[in-house]
């Protein structure tokens, strides 16, 4: 049901800086008209410090916060949810 403006994507981090990011991420959707849907941890499995992370709006937007933070994301195929 993902639309071209769904953005999907996960981040290795420790719990603190999950913290902080996420509240970030919430404040520069809420400034830049983006859909904040999601910030949560793996559905299955149990990979520590690993969050997938859902937003929908302009993807230059989300890429541009990602690069402004130096947030780097995990490719899809490193981490699994069945990990």
């Amino acid at each position: 049901m993902n639309d071209e403006n769904t953005h999907y994507f996960r981040l290795y981090l420790t719990e603190n800086e999950h913290y902080i990011v996420e509240g970030y991420l919430k404040d520069f959707c809420q400034k830049n008209n983006l859909e904040f849907i999601y910030y949560r941890t793996l559905k299955n499995g149990h990979v520590p410090c690993v969050r997938e992370i859902k937003v929908k709006g302009e993807r230059w937007k989300i890429e541009k916060f990602l690069w402004d933070y130096d947030i780097n994301t995990i490719p899809k195929e490193e981490y699994s949810e069945n990990s």
